[in-house]
């Protein structure tokens, strides 16, 4: 699944398609890009197709818990090193059958079996043009 975008508006559009396709249940996403790639715009639009709920960068807390018809759990790791034992203490405790884990700034791997995984390539080509590459991690 691909996107090249040239406005909020597509990018928005893009989220819907990967909200509704691939967030049926439970799933887990890692953003990777350089920074103002992208990766937070996305997930903010992702979430408000999954809940209705608007998220916030948040990078001065690593993990923030937004609850609604669904639960979401939003990581960003980029003023901390990701690490396993981070995710088993802090993010698992918040994550049920139906939750979506957007992860910023973590190295992409297969976290639970049973669990769809992807990586969102997020790539700046230009001011206001992205690329959005979605592949399954197995």
């Amino acid at each position: 699944m691909n996107c090249w975008s040239k406005s909020i508006a597509e990018t928005q559009e893009f989220a819907r398609d990967i909200a509704r396709s691939l967030c049926k249940d439970a799933a887990i996403f890692f953003m990777v890009g350089e920074m103002g790639a992208g990766k937070t715009t996305l997930a903010r639009f992702m979430a408000q197709e999954i809940n209705g709920r608007q998220i916030c960068s948040s990078s001065y807390g690593l993990v923030n818990v937004y609850h609604g018809s669904r639960v979401i759990v939003h990581c960003d790791f980029y003023r901390k090193a990701w690490n396993g034992d981070f995710y088993e203490s802090e993010v698992l405790e918040h994550l049920n059958a139906r939750s979506v884990l957007i992860l910023e700034w973590a190295p992409p791997q297969l976290l639970e079996s049973g669990v769809d995984t992807y990586r969102i390539e997020n790539t700046s080509l230009s001011s206001k043009e992205r690329r959005f590459t979605v592949s399954q991690i197995f």
